[in-house]
C-alpha cells in the first residue's frame, strides 16, 4: 500500500514520487492522476483561501496537511496532524481543525 498518495475531500488525486521530510514538511515530485475535477477544485481552493486541507497517506492511516502553492511539477506539503481511517473523517476545514486540536491537547 503506497503512503504518498494525497487525497482531497477523500477522493484520491495523485502521489508523491521521491517525498523528502523536513520536520514538518513534505516536499516532492508531484504525479496527478485522472480525478482532474478534484484537482481542479484543489487548486480554487488554493487560490480562494491561500491554503487547503489535504490528506497524505493512505486510506488506513496519514496526515492531515496543507497546501499553500498550487501544485506544479512538486508539491509541497505541511503536516498538521494524524489521522486513523480516512473513512470516519468529515472532509471539512472544521473537522479536521478539530481532530488537530484534540491530538495536541491528548499528547
Amino acid at each position: 500500500m503506497n503512503n504518498n498518495m494525497i487525497y482531497w475531500r477523500g477522493v484520491c488525486i495523485g502521489e508523491v514520487i521521491n517525498p523528502i521530510v523536513d520536520n514538518f514538511d513534505v516536499f516532492g515530485k508531484w504525479k496527478p492522476n485522472e480525478n482532474t475535477n478534484e484537482q481542479t477544485s484543489l487548486i480554487k481552493e488554493i487560490e480562494d483561501n491561500e491554503e487547503a486541507y489535504i490528506c497524505f497517506g493512505n486510506v488506513k492511516s496519514g496526515f492531515i496537511a496543507t497546501v499553500v502553492e498550487v501544485p506544479d511539477d512538486y508539491i509541497d506539503i505541511r503536516c498538521r496532524g494524524h489521522y486513523e481511517d480516512m473513512q470516519t473523517l468529515i472532509h471539512t476545514p472544521e473537522h479536521y481543525d478539530e481532530i488537530i486540536r484534540k491530538r495536541r491537547h491528548n499528547g
